[in-house]
């Protein structure tokens, strides 16, 4: 399973990452109810598949990536990064899901290996949740790194 680490880590920013996934409410500060949804996916063939309004396309904002890209020998050198950009005080937010899906380059575009999240995650608000902020972690368990590396 993921699993969040809740580890606040120093956040770098766009364009200092691999971004597989932007998401992005516009138009006003938002309130505590918003929710935003996004998912890109690979077609199989040659392409990536983004679907929801909130979806942020363009260089470095959405795409899938290789192992090979990402230099990924085990699962364990797998990690997600949640850098939420919600600028000012007491602004906590919660992961409602999060899946992995791992596709075989094989043109069905059906995804061969899947692991998602147990349960949604809310994180603490921070003092610097802005874009270039704080971050928090996602990563494999024991048993997801295990599984994943015998799938491989």
């Amino acid at each position: 399973m993921i699993h969040s680490s809740i580890d606040i880590d120093s956040g770098t920013g766009f364009g200092t990452q691999n971004n597989i996934l932007t998401i992005q409410k516009t138009g006003g500060a938002g309130i505590i109810t918003d929710t935003e949804e996004g998912m890109v996916a690979w077609n199989g063939i040659n392409a990536d598949v983004l679907t929801g309004g909130e979806v942020v396309s363009g260089v470095g904002k959405t795409r899938t990536y290789t192992f090979a890209e990402l230099n990924i020998t085990d699962a364990s050198q797998i990690l997600f990064e949640w850098n939420p950009a919600e600028v000012g005080t007491g602004q906590l937010t919660e992961v409602y899901a999060l899946k992995m899906s791992i596709y075989k380059n094989d043109g069905d575009g059906t995804a061969d290996y899947e692991d998602s999240l147990l349960a949604p995650v809310t994180h603490p608000a921070t003092i610097n949740n802005g874009v270039g902020g704080n971050g928090f972690d996602y990563l494999l368990d024991s048993a997801g790194v295990l599984s994943l590396n015998t799938w491989l």
